[in-house]
């Protein structure tokens, strides 16, 4: 898939698209959904994507390495960044389950340098195991890590060298019904206006209810990103380019 790099300095908005692949692993959140239906997304989603050029993080529930090698193969084949949303995804995902689920990921693929919790719900002992097990970012909420007086809106390290990656939207209240899929691309550009770094995507469940409407939605989301010149990264390019500015900062600090 051809990608448009440009230089950092240049000082575009930058952007991360994402999608959460859990198919009906969670049927109390999403009971109508199906593995099926799910599967036939991601191949909607790929296709969208690789015709416009967009890089995208997939974070996809770990135990489907394992019992859909080839999901993870149209991943991959399309270039896309692929990291780990839990390895079960629970539907009473609580904190007993936080630390095992990232063991349980890793042993599961060596690949994956990411992570993003089922709900955003995580706690310190998640952080500490995701360095442990080599991990070098992680994806969350805002709404959900503001409940813990967390103010970020930009890349920052959360834990030692773990890079947090805040998400600013998902489609969640589309399948609530608190916004339509107009709307929720508006949120979009009001995003972009405001901040200059924007994470956003979808769920593999929530898209595959109304497939053409929120398919139709999601090229619209990147069109928007195209037509405004920004810089559209994966989560772990996001975390590396914190990287480099964090070290380039430490060494031009006086202290140093």
């Amino acid at each position: 898939m051809h990608r448009i790099h440009r230089r950092v300095n240049h000082g575009p908005k930058m952007v991360t698209f994402y999608h959460d692949i859990e198919q009906d692993s969670d049927r109390a959140a999403v009971p109508d959904a199906t593995s099926e239906q799910c599967r036939q997304i991601v191949k909607e989603f790929l296709h969208i994507e690789n015709k416009l050029g967009v890089p995208v993080t997939y974070n996809v529930v770990g135990k489907f390495f394992q019992q859909q090698p080839e999901l993870i193969e149209w991943i991959t084949h399309s270039d896309q960044e692929i990291a780990f949303h839990s390895y079960n995804h629970q539907q009473d995902w609580k904190p007993e389950y936080f630390a095992d689920e990232v063991v349980s990921c890793r042993n599961v693929s060596s690949l994956p340098c990411g992570y993003r919790s089922p709900r955003s719900q995580w706690n310190q002992t998640t952080l500490e195991t995701l360095w442990k097990y080599g991990f070098t970012w992680n994806a969350e909420s805002i709404r959900e890590t503001l409940l813990r007086h967390d103010p970020h809106k930009e890349p920052y390290f959360i834990y030692e060298g773990l890079v947090r990656l805040p998400i600013s939207a998902d489609d969640w209240p589309i399948y609530t019904g608190r916004i339509t899929a107009k709307e929720w691309v508006g949120q979009f550009s009001d995003l972009l206006r405001a901040r200059s770094y924007v994470a956003i995507g979808t769920h593999d469940c929530v898209a595959s209810l109304d497939p053409e409407v929120r398919l139709g939605a999601w090229e619209e989301l990147l069109q928007v990103a195209l037509k405004n010149d920004t810089l559209r990264v994966t989560f772990g390019e996001a975390a590396e380019i914190f990287r480099r500015s964090a070290r380039a900062t430490s060494l031009a600090s006086p202290n140093n």
